[in-house]
């Protein structure tokens, strides 16, 4: 039987999804509406949303944040202030979170091909713009599912599902209200998964966030073309054949990677602990 808290948790973390994808077609039919307005020719409305795809897809995560939010707090729901949802206290697990991210772009490397010739279709202020709007749209993730998994705390005999019914309804609405290039939901899900199981396992999860979206997820959109919104068009590197890491090869990369946190971690404890 599915319990209370589950639920509203299903409703809750969907009703974002359903802001996310509504409010990206509201904000693009905006923008194309004044073009149109404007008398510009298709091409170049088509041009104005690719290069502003970051721009409108941030835009629309922010006011569906605000949204649910507000929500929230019609409901009566205590949330936590702005000052504790941005407090960067040090948890202890920083230094594993750096090497979690060295693990996780050693293994990317490794089973895809990437040409490192800097593509001729390369621009600094778009690779520039991927690495702050990547950043910035992963950590509105990060802040929602913090929010709502504090409110809402599994039971140990619940977390499958809550995790289950996480990636299915990120992925809807990822796919529904992006452009992604073909195969980059999987990047998406790679980093969406990893701050979820940060906030499961750490107390403050703030500063460890911060470190993987800084120097992991930000850095693979904007320099190697694993950008899950513009793909490698303005990146420095591209991927030079095949697909783009499948399924198979993004639950390598994510298993290895957090069977060493959860290694490391026990192992670091019992040595506290025998001191």
């Amino acid at each position: 039987m599915i319990s209370q808290h589950l639920m509203r948790y299903l409703l809750h973390f969907g009703f974002f999804q359903l802001l996310f994808i509504l409010s990206t077609m509201v904000i693009t039919s905006l923008g194309v509406f004044f073009h149109f307005l404007l008398e510009h020719e298709m091409g170049a409305v088509e041009t104005w949303i690719n290069l502003n795809l970051w721009e409108i897809s941030f835009l629309a995560k922010l006011v569906s944040f605000l949204l649910i939010g507000y929500s929230l707090k019609l409901r009566l729901y205590h949330l936590p202030s702005l000052k504790d949802l941005f407090k960067l206290t040090p948890s202890g697990h920083e230094d594993k979170i750096i090497v979690l991210g060295v693990f996780i772009f050693f293994l990317i490397f490794y089973l895809q091909d990437f040409d490192f010739k800097v593509q001729s279709s390369f621009s600094f202020f778009y690779s520039l713009v991927s690495y702050i709007f990547s950043l910035l749209w992963f950590a509105l993730d990060f802040i929602t599912l913090k929010v709502l998994l504090s409110l809402y705390a599994p039971k140990n005999s619940e977390k499958k599902y809550f995790l289950l019914i996480s990636i299915g309804l990120y992925l809807i609405g990822f796919s529904l209200a992006t452009q992604s290039p073909q195969g980059l939901w999987v990047i998406a899900l790679l980093h969406f998964m990893t701050l979820y199981f940060i906030i499961q396992n750490l107390n403050q999860p703030n500063l460890s966030a911060l470190i993987y979206l800084a120097f992991v997820a930000a850095p693979l959109s904007s320099l190697t073309g694993l950008d899950p919104i513009w793909g490698s068009s303005y990146s420095l590197w591209g991927v030079s054949q095949g697909p783009v890491i499948s399924r198979s090869s993004l639950i390598v990369i994510w298993m290895v990677s957090w069977v060493y946190y959860q290694y490391h971690t026990k192992w670091w404890r019992s040595l506290l602990n025998m001191e």
